[in-house]
């Protein structure tokens, strides 16, 4: 009796290979099921994506030679590595979006838009085609750091980039040495600032910036949300301008939100409090995010987190014709994910068994600035979880530390 012989893997039938990647339900695994050849490659496409929660992306290894980052999925907390551009250690993350893109900035190199699943990179221009603003760099992430040098301290994009050239017209936005806010497409050779002169308020120190409603809008350091227009030039250069924000009390921006003077009674309670403010949309809906934090115990010079407070634009109770921020006791069963790198929010029954993550919120460690002052590396410690239920906040245990160049950051691992 002839013996039939092993067909090789590579040739493996298309309802084998379907069974096969079924059972791969995290992301990483199927990208690298479909690196093996262009076959199973074809297949996994043909194949929907699992929706998978956000990743962690640790902060870079400091040394230069770096050649792979370490990734945390959620919930499970287990850990991937990936690999990275060579002499990646020297760079660190700004902000992120959808289908596994990172904005990482080098002083040297530059800064590229990465795809840390695919390992496909988009060029962006070099902080040093930002004109200085005239305020010194706090917190710059190299001891040797020209502090008349523009510093990208987070950026955000208008949608994902595709494999188009310039990244399919995506617009990147950058805050600048906190005062003022850049400009950009993929493959471009510079960015192009807002003008001083086009800012009705002398000191602004913008906190977070989102895309919302085809606008770019930016709070401060006041809690007020400013609203900008980011359009073309003849020349084909970005331009971006103040805009009106609509029903609201100025041209311009949105007041702050009206807080309630008991619960803002027992924050001041808490000795060396820390805030800071985040803009998310969730539902099509703008949220501002205030997360409280305290002094460490243990390392008196960095923060833990303990309380959070949200507000949604919404039409005054008042006059309905003016918008106003109304706060939120839940999230009405979206779950949010916030930090000083990117911030999202998504739909929990659609990532979580049961309701137990929603109205959630989830945080990475904001102290990277103050371990960049600091000029020494600190642990991870402020990482967790928030319930806007029971007030009750849970820390995820990852051992990783600063190194005075990167925060952590989520990363979007589906679309």
């Amino acid at each position: 009796m002839e013996t039939p012989q092993n067909r090789p893997w590579a040739d493996a039938p298309p309802e084998v290979l379907t069974v096969v990647i079924g059972g791969l339900p995290c992301v990483a695994d199927r990208f690298r099921f479909g690196a093996v050849c262009r076959r199973w490659h074809a297949a996994e496409r043909r194949l929907p994506q699992p929706k998978q929660l956000p990743w962690l992306a640790l902060p870079i290894p400091s040394y230069p030679e770096a050649t792979h980052c370490t990734f945390v999925s959620l919930p499970d907390e287990s850990a991937y590595e990936l690999p990275f551009p060579a002499g990646g250690g020297r760079a660190r993350y700004c902000g992120s979006a959808p289908g596994g893109w990172l904005v990482v900035a080098h002083r040297e190199r530059g800064n590229l838009l990465l795809n840390a699943l695919t390992g496909a990179t988009l060029p962006l221009p070099h902080q040093a085609t930002i004109p200085y603003d005239g305020h010194p760099v706090y917190g710059a992430p190299d001891p040797e750091w020209n502090l008349s040098e523009a510093y990208i301290r987070k950026a955000v994009l208008s949608a994902p980039p595709d494999d188009a050239p310039g990244g399919g017209g995506c617009v990147v936005a950058a805050i600048v040495n906190k005062h003022t806010l850049a400009v950009c497409r993929p493959g471009q050779s510079s960015w192009r600032r807002l003008e001083r002169r086009s800012m009705e308020v002398a000191e602004i120190e913008f906190e977070d910036v989102v895309f919302y409603e085809g606008k770019l809008c930016g709070v401060d350091a006041r809690e007020f949300v400013h609203v900008f227009a980011v359009t073309d030039s003849p020349d084909g250069q970005l331009v971006l301008t103040r805009a009106r924000a609509g029903r609201a009390g100025s041209d311009h921006l949105w007041p702050r939100p009206e807080r309630d003077v008991e619960r803002d009674d027992l924050q001041r309670e808490v000795p060396l409090r820390f805030l800071s403010r985040y803009l998310v949309v969730s539902r099509g809906r703008l949220l501002m995010v205030l997360r409280y934090a305290r002094a460490d115990r243990t390392y008196s010079v960095i923060r833990r987190t303990y309380s959070f407070r949200v507000f949604e634009l919404a039409p005054s109770a008042h006059n309905q014709q003016r918008l106003g921020w109304a706060e939120r006791d839940g999230l009405d069963g979206e779950v949010l994910f916030v930090g000083g790198s990117c911030s999202m929010s998504l739909t929990a029954s659609d990532y979580f068994r049961g309701e137990a993550d929603a109205d959630c919120i989830y945080f990475t460690d904001d102290n990277f600035h103050v371990a960049s002052a600091a000029r020494r590396e600190l642990p991870c410690r402020d990482i967790g979880r928030y319930s806007m239920r029971d007030g009750s906040v849970s820390f995820l245990d990852v051992q990783a530390p600063h190194n005075s160049r990167s925060p952590p950051t989520w990363l979007y691992v589906s679309n």
